[in-house]
């Protein structure tokens, strides 16, 4: 294992098949096989990526739980899971050993029986036992719907969060969303967030004059916007709008979150008039919509460009990109630049 001894960040499918990919510039050290015993022998890692079919961790959980023990948990910083079934076995049995871990970014998939993209009770219990024994720096929790409360989750340390519910579950409704005074409440908790990531209503028709409140638009999102003001040191705003609209019945169709460009231009220049320290502001899809519905999600990325703003439009599956110059509510310039191929992902 003496090529590994500089190694400090992996990337790992668990369970191991035959060969483990590392990223070297020496082609015949690419792979190594990865099992218990050559875990073990792994230098101190810093960044830890794991990623898991849920089925073989359900048969093979020993040896999966056998190559996980071989890790040195203390070392670890940064970690990401992408499983469901391995948060709720991981976090209980190693989440004691990882005293340095300041980043925490959690992926689960797991189907219920209503029908609910959402973590499982299970994983539910093992985050929060975590996140009740220590502050985190990075925190992104993807699945976990508002029976995680703000408190546990928030802290003085916390410089950036992401809360996001599956995309493809259609039937996510307003009290699955973040409120304004939970908004509030976060930002007197984490009076130092720079980056934050939400679940939002569907803004297309905020402040359109033929629009009916309740009907086009969610009236709770005006006080959702307004609890931004609370934040005085964020940098960057990521908003998931809904990209599905649904009538009382659960009934509806994929569209884009907004289908005039200068809708993105007026919500950005309305956060920043209420958060002067907003850089950033991002409304855009996560990218399973881009590889399961039947729409190619547009994302809007927009920034002050000097006196005027800058608006970046980009559209999952397409190979260009869209910059526009506004000033005011008038566009300026626009350019379109193409790629020799298409992109499934525009961000992280």
């Amino acid at each position: 294992m003496s090529i590994c001894q500089n190694l400090m960040s992996l990337d790992l499918v668990v369970p191991p098949q035959r060969t483990v990919p590392l990223k070297r510039e020496r082609p015949e050290f690419s792979h190594f096989s990865l099992n218990g015993t050559t875990a073990s022998c792994l230098p101190p890692l810093k960044e830890l990526r794991l990623n898991v079919n849920p089925r073989r961790i359900m048969v093979q959980e020993d040896e999966c739980l056998n190559l996980l023990a071989g890790f040195q948990w203390s070392s670890i910083e940064k970690l990401d899971i992408s499983s469901d079934r391995l948060t709720e076995t991981l976090l209980p049995r190693f989440g004691a050993e990882m005293v340095k871990l300041q980043s925490l970014s959690i992926i689960v998939l797991y189907l219920k029986r209503n029908g609910l993209w959402a973590a499982s009770e299970q994983s539910l219990l093992a985050v929060s036992d975590l996140l009740a024994k220590r502050s985190f720096v990075e925190l992104e929790l993807d699945g976990f719907n508002k029976t995680l409360p703000i408190r546990h989750v928030a802290s003085v340390h916390l410089r950036k969060l992401r809360l996001h519910m599956i995309e493809l579950d259609h039937t996510i409704a307003r009290a699955n969303l973040r409120s304004a005074a939970e908004i509030q409440e976060l930002a007197e908790l984490a009076p130092n967030l720079e980056h934050l990531m939400l679940d939002v209503a569907h803004v297309g028709k905020l402040w359109h004059p033929s629009a009916i409140p309740g009907v086009d638009v969610d009236v709770h999102l005006y006080q959702v916007l307004g609890a931004f003001s609370k934040f005085r040191h964020l940098k960057t705003l990521r908003l998931f709008p809904r990209y599905y609209c649904a009538d009382e019945n659960g009934q509806g169709l994929w569209q884009q979150a907004i289908d005039d460009d200068g809708q993105a231009v007026r919500i950005f220049k309305y956060l920043k008039s209420i958060s002067p320290s907003l850089e950033l502001l991002v409304l855009s899809s996560d990218h399973l919509v881009a590889q399961f519905a039947d729409i190619d999600p547009m994302s809007w990325t927009v920034c002050q460009f000097g006196d005027c703003i800058l608006l970046r439009l980009q559209q999952a599956n397409k190979n260009y990109e869209q910059k526009q110059i506004w000033q005011g509510q008038r566009r300026l310039r626009t350019e379109i630049k193409r790629y020799s191929h298409s992109k499934l992902r525009w961000t992280s």
